[in-house]
């Protein structure tokens, strides 16, 4: 099905226009989404994790949740360049009801490592059971998960059931 991101709208000033995003999530499942054959993930469009603030990302994972009343599975995307945040973020998701979260590799400015991961994924497990969507971006410092590393996160963390991938390595790798 689909993974389809919730686009957030904004006013002029730049706050977050709740009622209109809230407007086209109500539009989009009048026209054809259903718990077979789609999801909605909430701030995986690149530029709006970093955009919003902790606590805006919580209340839009709120007040959407609300309003889907479970006619879609939805998730959030938890990444953030604080694990505490990460963290806060995961435990609302799973207390709200969401039905997973998306988490990538950590990446912008630093350069990472499988084990960084690997140590996100032990604090996020470890905090909650919701389940994990994984989201492989290999950005310019950011670890690119070989077949190898995804089947070790696989066997180690049950939570993680999904896998959103791009990789600079061939498919072939992955398939």
């Amino acid at each position: 099905g689909t993974l389809l991101p919730v686009l957030i709208y904004y006013h002029a000033d730049e706050s977050i226009d709740y009622k209109s995003t809230i407007r086209n999530v109500v539009y989009v499942l009048k026209y054809g989404l259903t718990w077979d054959n789609s999801c909605f993930i909430i701030g995986s469009v690149e530029g709006q994790r970093g955009a919003l603030t902790l606590n805006e990302r919580l209340k839009l994972m709120r007040i959407i949740s609300k309003k889907v009343n479970r006619r879609v599975p939805i998730g959030i995307s938890v990444q953030d360049h604080n694990v505490d945040n990460m963290l806060e973020l995961s435990k609302t998701a799973a207390q709200i009801g969401l039905d997973f979260i998306q988490i990538s590799p950590p990446s912008y400015y630093y350069r990472s490592s499988f084990e960084d991961f690997d140590d996100i994924m032990k604090k996020i497990t470890n905090t909650t059971d919701i389940p994990i969507l994984v989201h492989n971006t290999p950005w310019e410092n950011v670890v690119d998960l070989s077949a190898k590393q995804i089947k070790i996160l696989v066997d180690k963390y049950p939570q993680f059931v999904g896998l959103r991938w791009r990789t600079r390595r061939s498919v072939d790798d992955y398939l």
